[in-house]
């Protein structure tokens, strides 16, 4: 029973603990794996605020994919209290004008929580933070910056005009599952966020002095004068991890009191066709080749190349044809001797085997035939996308960049109604890799991976999390003896791919 009127829905043991701890703090962070609730929790809070006449609006700042399910799926479910809420509107049709005017009239719905749901994209443009100034200027407000790893970095246009709003709010929360994904030094922007004098207050007044708090370093020459300093290891994040303890929570899945069904990994794996494997070890060798003649392979190079080797046992390869103003020009070499020729760059994809004869997606309909439940499909490639859809017609349906807005939460709603009978949902995994539940999956199959850990971990608990009620399996697909299993191991194994591949590490990941 739920005697507290700002609490709707039940709470689990470690959201009661949290609500109660601190529902009255100005800040605070939630460093919950995904799906353990960070939202509901974030929701008591802003209904316990309201009702204590702390606050009159609550601000909800997220990526693109999920400040609208705020309002859309988690609002009508958990807020305890009457409000009226607002996806920022990017158009600036009169009828939008309108919308923005009322919200800014303190006398419209005076008696219900004002909710506005805006993305870090909008906050970026003028018009976007504009707006959200004057609701801070008229309001009380908590703001909560959902998937807070978005405001890691100090000098981006998002994280500055995040701690400029951070600064005028009466409460600052932020969400997210992977608070130092890539590096511990994520966690300085953040912090800053929701307490801005924070590291001031324990002797740390600049960025590059937690970094000397915090990492080791040593110089590097570059040569003709130039230098830089180089990060060898990290140091002291014990002492870290106390500092923010008192105004952060972290929690993993197995330490919470959900008993979530257990998630399981099984890796399929196939031959290439005869004209990929020729294609891959051409392209291996050549790889091979640069760094025997010394080539500096940095992060962005190693990426590029392992994502073509990719390509290759998807299926695939992208070409470019660079092109003048009167002939076609294909020799590299040419262009680089004479770059102020090229006008425009053609990006060419091509199939090195026909989609129907391609080994990867036979796999896939021969593990989507044995499912007879809702099955997510993962890919990063949008040739792979094409392909899949292709294959699968009116079973599949479609999630990526080429889905517009308005039409995304449709394709969304059409996946979660088990009367559909669209069985997979096909997703690029930059697209809705968080905030959003789909918990209606049993399986999840990865067809083509990211490099990045971060949004591995989040695209696997879009079903794995409060809601699930069935173990969850999660398939890799690999090429035997190539990249695939490599980058499938290190993600399993928690690594962030590009901090793995520079330098001479390489070598070690496109040899067989």
């Amino acid at each position: 029973m739920i005697n507290d009127p700002a609490v709707k829905t039940t709470q689990y043991d470690h959201q009661k603990e949290v609500y109660f701890a601190h529902r009255n703090d100005e800040c605070f962070g939630l460093f919950w794996e995904m799906g353990l609730g960070k939202t509901k929790v974030s929701l008591d809070v802003a209904s316990h605020l309201f009702l204590a006449k702390r606050i009159q609006v609550l601000i909800v700042i997220a990526p693109n994919t999920v400040y609208k399910n705020w309002l859309g799926q988690e609002m009508p479910v958990h807020l305890a209290v009457p409000y009226a809420g607002m996806a920022y509107p990017k158009s600036g049709s009169e009828r939008d004008k309108m919308r923005k005017l009322i919200f800014l009239d303190p006398d419209f719905k005076a008696d219900a929580l004002k909710v506005l749901c805006i993305s870090y994209d909008s906050i970026c443009t003028d018009h976007g933070m504009d707006f959200v100034q004057k609701v801070l200027m008229i309001y009380k407000c908590m703001v909560i910056a959902d998937e807070s790893t978005a405001i890691k970095t100090a000098s981006t246009v998002r994280t500055k005009r995040a701690k400029e709003i951070g600064k005028a709010a009466e409460h600052r929360w932020i969400a997210t599952g992977t608070p130092v994904a890539q590096s511990p030094f994520d966690i300085h922007s953040q912090i800053a966020f929701m307490n801005p004098s924070f590291w001031a207050s324990h002797g740390l007044r600049s960025f590059s002095a937690f970094k000397n708090e915090f990492g080791e370093f040593t110089l590097r020459q570059l040569g003709n004068g130039r230098h830089f300093n180089e990060l060898k290891s990290y140091k002291r994040l014990d002492v870290l991890q106390n500092i923010i303890k008192p105004i952060t929570s972290r929690l993993l899945k197995e330490d919470s009191t959900i008993n979530l069904p257990p998630k399981s990994y099984a890796l399929r794996t196939f031959e290439m066709a005869p004209a990929q494997l020729r294609l891959y070890e051409q392209v291996q060798r050549e790889f091979e080749a640069e760094l025997g003649g010394g080539l500096r392979i940095d992060a962005p190079l190693a990426i590029v190349r392992l994502a073509r080797l990719q390509q290759i046992t998807s299926g695939f390869v992208t070409t470019e044809e660079y092109i003048d103003d009167d002939e076609d020009v294909n020799d590299f070499a040419q262009v680089c001797r004479d770059p102020e020729r090229i006008i425009r760059i053609e990006r060419k994809v091509v199939d090195v085997v026909p989609p129907d004869k391609n080994p990867k997606l036979k796999l896939l309909v021969e593990l989507l035939d044995q499912c007879s439940h809702k099955v997510i499909v993962w890919s990063r490639f949008t040739r792979d996308i094409d392909n899949i859809m292709t294959t699968l017609g009116e079973r599949g349906i479609r999630f990526d960049g080429s889905v517009a807005s308005k039409n995304r939460e449709i394709a969304l709603e059409r996946f979660r109604n088990p009367a559909d009978s669209a069985q997979v949902l096909v997703v690029n995994i930059a697209t809705i890799s968080h905030g959003v539940t789909l918990t209606i999956a049993k399986t999840m199959i990865y067809y083509s991976n990211s490099f990045s850990l971060e949004k591995r971990l989040q695209s696997e608990d879009r079903n794995h999390r409060i809601g699930q009620d069935s173990p969850v399996l999660i398939i890799d697909l690999a090429a035997e003896e190539t990249v695939d299993a490599k980058i499938i191991r290190g993600l399993r194994e928690k690594f962030d791919i590009a901090a793995q591949v520079t330098g001479d590490r390489f070598r070690e990941w496109i040899s067989a």
